[in-house]
């Protein structure tokens, strides 16, 4: 397979890591709940 022209190595490397690491984030905290969760920024505490 022919590479780009303007093929990067470095972020192709970045893109590979960023998707593993998504993955095994998604999965640590899978039983949170699904994808869609919005967090609760109603309240503001100032230390």
């Amino acid at each position: 397979m022919v590479l780009p022209l303007d093929f990067n190595e470095f972020e192709h490397l970045q893109s590979v890591m960023k998707k593993l690491h998504n993955r095994e984030v998604r999965e640590a905290f899978s039983d949170l709940g699904g994808d869609e969760w919005l967090p609760n920024i109603t309240r503001l505490e100032l230390l």
